[in-house]
């Protein structure tokens, strides 16, 4: 369920901070980032980023930074970790690293052959069982 989705939690973030100037961030997976973020997070004034976008523009970049504390750094290479492991049970992973997709790149140009004769094969085998 999306932040504020109900709009009572929204409300109660309007009011607590309504004096101050805000950003309101909303970190998602990417599968549940709807076409905007009104319909994402019921308001437009949310700002939506899913997961591999949070790794890559802060995460990785902090963990470069040599100025990063030594004790932050295994924290925040935790949590990348973290988010690079099938979450619920699921194959997808909320987000990836650099290595991993060149690592996906590679393994496909190599095999792309293989791949594209798997993916017919599976096609033909699709259109026989909706013909019979």
């Amino acid at each position: 369920m999306a932040i504020g989705s109900d709009g009572k939690t929204h409300a109660r973030v309007l009011e607590k901070f309504k004096d101050e100037t805000y950003l309101l961030v909303g970190l998602v997976p990417k599968s549940q980032i709807k076409e905007s973020n009104e319909a994402t997070f019921g308001s437009s004034k949310w700002y939506g980023i899913d997961y591999q976008q949070l790794v890559d523009i802060v995460l990785m970049p902090c963990l470069e930074n040599p100025d990063l504390s030594i004790y932050a750094k295994p924290i925040i290479q935790q949590y990348v970790d973290a988010l690079r492991m099938p979450y619920k049970g699921k194959r997808e992973k909320l987000a990836t690293i650099e290595e991993e997709r060149t690592l996906v790149r590679s393994i496909y140009d190599r095999f792309e052959d293989v791949f594209k004769a798997i993916t017919k094969y599976q096609m033909r085998q699709t259109v026989k069982k909706e013909t019979i």
